[in-house]
C-alpha cells in the first residue's frame, strides 16, 4: 500500500491537472524526485476495479452503468451533501444529461448523472460524466454510443426499484435534460433549420414550421399545451422514458430568447443606418462576430444582464418620435414609443432569466413571468414576427413543466457547462487519444475525495447577475391591467 506522502503527491499532481511532463518539470526545476513510477503504481491501486471501458463503435469511453450508479451512491461525499438538504419527500431526483462542445477542434460528446437533491446542486461535483465520445452531434452518432452502453436499459432498470440512502428509503424520479440540439437529437426529430414546412419542429406539441411562421399569428395568446408522446418518435434512444420527462435546458433557453429578440430589433431598423450599425456594434460586445447564425452564448447572456443595456436603448430609441399601438389579448391597448416597446421586449427576457436562476420559486414568482410571456407575444405579433422552435418552446411547453415542476432551475446546464471544462483538463493532462484516460482521472478524483485527501472546491449557488441597480424597465414600462392567458386549461 502507498504510503501517505505518496499520496499526498498523488493529491497534489491530480488536482493540479498538469501532464506527467509538466510533473517533471516542476519536480526537477526545484531539485525534488519525481516519484513517477511510484505515483503511478498508486493511481492503479486506487482505481483498481474502477476503470472505464473503450467504447466499440466510435473513439470514446464508458463507465459500465448499474455499477456506476452504485458508486455515486456510495460515494461518501454525495451521501453527506444529500443529508444537508431538507426533504419532506421520498424521492431521489435524478437527471441525465448530455452536451455536445470542442476541444482542440475535435467534437466531444459528453453525458452525465446529476443528482439534484444535494447542496449547491449546480456544481461540476454532482455532474458525474459516465461516457465520453469524440463525434459530431447527430441522431446516429448519439443512438451509436447509446445502444452500446445500453442507456436505454439502465433507464429502465433504473425506474424499477426504489433506494435506501443514510437509512431512508426513496423513490426514484428520472429525467433528462439538454440544450435544444441535444434535446431533439434524443429523440431523432428534425432540426430547426428544416426546409419542410411540415416537420414537427416542436417535439412536445407538434407543431410544424408552416404554424410558427403564421398560423400562431391567429391567436398569438393561445398556449401550447404538450400533446405527443414517445410513440410519436420511434426513432428516439431513451424509449423506456415517457416523453414528458424530458426537459429543455432554461440557460440556453432563456439565452436563445434574448438572442432572437435581438435579431428581430436588429432587422427591424432601416437598412444601412448609424443607429443599426451602433445597435449591432453594442450587442457585439457580448458576441463576437454574432449574426443569425452565430448565436448568442449562455456567458454573453449573463454579461448583458450585467450591463446597462436600458441606459443604452434610452439613448439610441428616445430619439424616435414614432409612437404605436399594442394590442393585449383582452382588446385593451397600450401607446408606446420605440423605446418603450423594445425595452419592454428585452427585459421579459430578463424576468425568464430571473426565474430560471430562483431555486424554490413561490406562486408569486410565477406572475411576472406569465406578464413577461404575454408581452413578448403581444410584440411579436404586432410585428408579425415568426417565432422559431425554440421561442415557441419557451413561451408555451417550458412553462407548462415549471409549473408542474415547481421551477426551472433543476433544468440549468451549468454543472455540465463546468463539467465540460473539467473534462477539458482531463484530457488536457492525460493522452489525448486515449479518453479512458480522461475517465479514469475523474474516477481517481472521486477515490481520493472518499479518502479525505482532498476537500472539493464547492461552487456557491448560482446568483442572478443582472444589474439590480438599473431601472427595471418591466415595472416601468409594463401596463398590468391586461388579463393574461390561461396555463391551466
Amino acid at each position: 500500500m502507498a504510503t501517505n506522502f505518496i499520496i499526498n503527491l498523488l493529491v497534489l499532481k491530480t488536482f493540479s491537472h498538469c501532464t506527467w511532463k509538466e510533473w517533471r518539470f516542476l519536480r526537477r526545476s526545484n531539485n525534488e524526485p519525481v516519484y513517477e513510477h511510484r505515483i503511478r503504481e498508486c493511481q492503479k491501486q486506487l482505481i483498481k476495479g474502477y476503470s472505464s471501458c473503450h467504447l466499440r463503435a466510435t473513439h470514446g469511453a464508458y463507465f459500465p452503468l448499474q455499477s456506476f450508479f452504485q458508486r455515486i451512491l456510495d460515494w461518501k461525499l454525495f451521501k453527506h451533501q444529500l443529508a444537508l438538504v431538507p426533504s419532506n419527500h421520498n424521492e431521489l431526483h435524478i437527471k441525465i444529461s448530455w452536451d455536445g462542445y470542442s476541444h482542440f477542434h475535435q467534437k466531444l460528446e459528453s453525458w452525465y448523472m446529476i443528482f439534484y437533491d444535494v447542496l449547491h446542486s449546480q456544481s461540476s461535483m454532482h455532474a458525474h460524466c459516465f461516457a465520453i465520445s469524440r463525434m459530431s452531434e447527430s441522431s446516429v452518432n448519439f443512438q451509436t454510443v447509446c445502444t452500446e452502453i445500453d442507456l436505454n436499459g439502465f433507464v429502465q432498470w433504473l425506474q424499477s426499484f426504489n433506494i435506501s440512502i443514510n437509512s431512508q428509503l426513496y423513490q426514484i424520479n428520472l429525467m433528462t435534460s439538454a440544450d435544444w440540439i441535444g434535446f431533439i437529437v434524443e429523440l431523432g426529430a428534425p432540426r430547426p433549420g428544416t426546409r419542410s414546412l411540415t416537420d414537427i419542429v416542436c417535439p412536445s406539441c407538434g407543431c410544424d414550421k408552416h404554424y410558427l411562421r403564421h398560423l400562431w399569428l391567429e391567436h398569438p395568446w393561445g398556449v401550447k399545451h404538450p400533446q405527443l408522446s414517445i410513440a410519436n418518435f420511434p426513432s428516439a434512444t431513451i424509449q423506456s422514458l415517457p416523453l414528458h420527462m424530458r426537459r429543455y435546458d432554461w440557460m440556453h433557453g432563456s439565452t436563445l430568447l434574448l438572442h432572437h429578440c435581438l435579431m428581430n430589433i436588429y432587422l427591424d431598423f432601416t437598412p444601412r443606418t448609424v443607429q443599426k450599425s451602433t445597435f449591432f456594434k453594442f450587442v457585439e460586445k457580448f458576441r463576437k462576430n454574432w449574426s443569425i447564425k452565430n448565436l448568442l452564448e449562455p456567458i454573453g447572456m449573463k454579461k448583458w444582464w450585467t450591463s446597462d443595456w436600458i441606459r443604452y436603448f434610452e439613448k439610441i430609441f428616445n430619439n424616435n418620435p414614432n409612437h404605436h399601438s399594442i394590442t393585449w389579448s383582452d382588446g385593451n391597448t397600450w401607446i408606446c414609443s420605440i423605446c418603450q416597446m423594445w425595452t419592454l421586449l428585452i427585459d421579459s427576457c430578463r424576468v425568464y432569466y430571473e426565474f430560471a436562476y430562483t431555486q424554490h420559486p413561490n406562486q408569486e414568482d410565477f406572475i411576472p413571468l406569465y406578464y413577461a410571456r404575454h408581452a413578448i407575444c403581444s410584440i411579436f405579433a404586432f410585428k408579425r414576427w415568426r417565432l422559431d422552435p425554440t421561442t415557441h418552446f419557451m413561451l408555451n411547453e417550458a412553462i407548462i413543466y415549471a409549473i408542474q415542476d415547481n421551477g426551472a432551475y433543476h433544468t440549468l446546464q451549468e454543472s455540465v457547462e463546468h463539467a465540460n471544462h473539467d473534462v477539458k483538463e482531463d484530457c488536457r493532462c492525460t493522452s489525448a487519444r486515449d479518453l479512458t484516460e480522461a475517465l479514469n482521472h475523474q474516477e481517481l478524483e472521486r477515490r481520493l475525495m472518499e479518502l479525505n485527501y482532498y476537500s472539493a472546491p464547492i461552487e456557491q449557488e448560482l446568483e442572478l447577475t443582472y444589474n439590480k441597480h438599473s431601472t427595471i424597465a418591466f415595472a416601468k414600462y409594463t401596463p398590468l391591467a391586461f388579463t393574461v392567458a390561461s396555463f391551466s386549461d
